[in-house]
């Protein structure tokens, strides 16, 4: 498995960028890349990096945020709550699907489901010269050195993830990969090495989120010894495969690196409550 940083320090830092082109890699996946000043010393930390996006108010043609003291993060976000309404940047998590810190580009994928939210609806109005706000965050996908093998599961908001990680794989690396989609005409090429078997699953729309994806791996025969688990998506496709894998298959929990990038009905704001937000503005 090729080395890879997991982090390069504890600062997170934030560009303010511009659309420099997009692509609609799938009907329900635009890739959108951007590109600004300092782009170039743009820290990789892992194939599933995240980034905290930004997307400017109404009315306002660029976005702002507090100043990140150091690693305070927890500080930090309470003087990001406390910004003004009309002035304060709607903020979500997405994932760097590729990064070209030579040419200072950076491509991020966003999944369309119409104007229903505001990342949604931001990249399927992106022009080249629109803002937006990239903050470098972390990334999940942690594996001990030389897992046996590797299994790597998700939905279509998993998808950009999954194909870095299978993309930094070296060519004898041994995966399985799953992904979950609603439409199978979102299903897209990746690259793979030899030992990497990748199944396209897809979902009934009378079925729970991941049920698609636990009853795969029900009737799959995984190779010998203890993999990595690398697990992301909605809240409840997660919390479902991890409890296949720990209860039916017997995975340590400790070999299983899971995230839940959204939840069925729920803005990523929702995690907060009204107290919270309450106290956060003063």
């Amino acid at each position: 498995m090729s080395a890879r940083r997991t982090t390069d320090g504890t600062a997170f830092p934030y560009f303010v960028t511009k659309v420099l082109r997009t692509r609609r890699v799938t009907p329900h996946l635009v890739r959108i890349t951007v590109g600004g000043e300092g782009l170039s010393e743009f820290p990789y930390r892992s194939p599933d990096q995240w980034v905290k996006l930004f997307f400017p108010p109404a009315g306002r043609a660029t976005p702002e945020i507090p100043e990140m003291d150091g690693d305070d993060v927890p500080g930090w976000y309470r003087r990001y709550l406390a910004m003004p309404d009309g002035v304060r940047p709607t903020m979500r998590t997405f994932t760097a699907r590729a990064l070209r810190p030579e040419r200072g580009e950076l491509d991020i994928e966003f999944v369309l489901h119409g104007d229903a939210g505001p990342a949604s609806r931001w990249a399927g109005n992106a022009h080249p010269g629109d803002a937006l706000g990239v903050l470098a965050a972390q990334g999940g996908f942690t594996p001990p050195e030389d897992p046996p093998w590797l299994l790597i599961a998700g939905d279509h908001t998993a998808l950009p993830a999954i194909a870095s990680i299978l993309e930094s794989l070296d060519d004898d690396d041994r995966a399985l990969a799953f992904v979950e989609l609603d439409d199978a005409a979102d299903e897209q090429p990746l690259t793979t090495g030899r030992g990497v078997r990748l199944r396209w699953l897809h979902r009934r729309p009378d079925a729970a989120p991941g049920e698609a994806l636990v009853e795969a791996l029900r009737h799959t025969t995984f190779p010998l010894g203890t993999p990595y688990a690398w697990l992301a998506g909605e809240a409840g496709l997660v919390r479902s495969v991890r409890r296949h894998l720990v209860g039916g298959r017997q995975l340590p929990k400790d070999a299983i690196s899971f995230t839940g990038y959204w939840r069925m009905g729920k803005a990523e704001s929702d995690a907060y409550t009204d107290e919270e937000l309450a106290e956060a503005r003063g």
